[in-house]
């Protein structure tokens, strides 16, 4: 190390030497501030890409619904698996889920038809928009829909729901619904519903992400 008197000018390799040690502390106190950032737009990034990715799929699978395409068959359980490919899905398991749904207004023809008198007391989801199928595909346990879980006990192994259920039954009853579509008695909508969690993108305590959620109405 090299030494020097009090007063003696100082030479050119202790300058160099407290100008790399104030270098050294600038970086340090740069990456305090500018590695969060650049994780945080890696982590955005990712995040907007896959949520764009996820409502194409919601959309689609919604589609496929909608015109009919039964997904409580094996065979179209599997272009599901297919159209999320990269998320890690089986028709059972894995880190996500689709939630397929047919909703219908009951009004006085439907309680008839079902062989009820069309009054509420007889007919207690008179006027209501209810379940008449649930079809759900993939990890079941990762989320419960937001337009409510209709009971299993009602449901058939194609995912149709008996007319007793959806005619009598409270749990039947679409809450999540939105007021603002106004629909017919004895008309059906098809509600699609898709979701990924994304476990690789828990970065311990930088971030944790809650997965992705997309919903279409058809």
């Amino acid at each position: 190390m090299e030494s020097r008197r009090p007063g003696e000018p100082m030479t050119l390799r202790s300058r160099g030497s407290r100008a790399r040690g104030s270098a050294l502390v600038e970086f340090v106190l740069c990456c305090i501030v500018w590695v969060p950032l650049l994780l945080g737009t890696i982590f955005i990034g990712i995040n907007v890409a896959r949520s764009i990715e996820v409502t194409q799929i919601c959309r689609d699978s919604g589609h496929m619904y909608a015109y009919g395409v039964d997904f409580s068959q094996a065979g179209n359980q599997a272009i599901l698996v297919q159209l999320a490919t990269g998320f890690y899905i089986t028709p059972t398991a894995g880190n996500g889920v689709f939630i397929l749904s047919t909703v219908m207004l009951v009004g006085p023809q439907q309680c008839q038809a079902g062989g009820l008198e069309p009054d509420s007391g007889s007919c207690p989801n008179l006027n209501d928009v209810v379940f008449t199928r649930r079809i759900v595909v993939g990890n079941q346990s990762l989320l419960a829909s937001n337009y409510g879980t209709p009971n299993p006990a009602y449901i058939s192994a194609d995912g149709s729901i008996s007319s007793t259920g959806y005619l009598t039954d409270g749990t039947m009853r679409v809450p999540g619904f939105p007021s603002s579509l106004n629909m017919t008695p004895g008309q059906s909508a098809y509600i699609s519903e898709a979701y990924f969690s994304e476990p690789d993108l828990n970065w311990n305590t930088f971030t944790t992400n809650q997965g992705i959620y997309s919903s279409f109405i058809f």
